[in-house]
């Protein structure tokens, strides 16, 4: 079987939450860094310069209705304030890392998948199969790495939602939504995404 791994520089949490704003705020180093990256040897000298960073998961999960689920962030976080997610999110720095796996300092990309879907959406591996990863680089806009998954769970809508409302880890959300991939609303989530704090026209579910 083939094995991916990742490297970044050490980092804590807060530094990467520093970075990732100076870049929102910075347009200019933010063009510079897209302009760097886009050059013959651009994404090497990238990561070899870059800043500290992080490495995050963002995992979506379909129900057994083949509905995929989408949070609106709450207006009192501290960053993303209203803006519709696709599935669950986690965020790790480098010392997050050390302090999980102090024997190897290693934390498999599917054990960082569980958790997030452990902690945001209270799945469990028996309750979906095989994690399957589509995207995988830098984040440019939140100075980290960053991998996109999808999971295919066995439990309805209302079984997740019930999940949902157990977990602690849903105090940053303020709605939940399921959408279908053959109702065509998936441009229209794209484009609410895009445009931040812009909430979805369809009837959605209080957390």
């Amino acid at each position: 079987s083939q094995i991916f791994r990742a490297t970044f520089a050490p980092s804590t949490f807060r530094g990467y939450q520093a970075i990732s704003h100076l870049l929102r705020e910075d347009q200019d180093l933010a063009s510079e860094l897209l302009a760097r990256a886009r050059e013959q040897n651009g994404p090497k000298s990238l990561v070899r310069g870059s800043p500290k960073t992080a490495f995050g998961v963002q995992v979506n999960v379909i129900s057994r209705q083949e509905t995929f689920l989408a949070f609106r962030r709450s207006m009192t976080v501290g960053e993303h304030q209203g803006l519709w997610m696709l599935g669950c999110g986690e965020t790790m720095s480098e010392s997050d890392l050390l302090e999980s796996t102090p024997e190897s300092g290693r934390l498999s990309i599917v054990s960082f998948c569980q958790r997030a879907l452990r902690e945001e959406v209270g799945l469990e591996p028996s309750n979906y199969g095989e994690i399957h990863i589509s995207w995988l680089g830098l984040n440019l806009q939140e100075g980290s790495n960053l991998l996109v998954a999808h999971v295919e769970s066995n439990l309805s809508e209302g079984q997740i939602e019930r999940r949902i409302s157990q977990c602690p880890g849903t105090q940053e959300m303020t709605e939940l939504d399921w959408y279908s991939f053959r109702n065509g609303r998936i441009k229209d989530l794209i484009k609410e995404m895009e445009l931040s704090g812009i909430a979805s026209k369809r009837r959605t579910k209080p957390l």
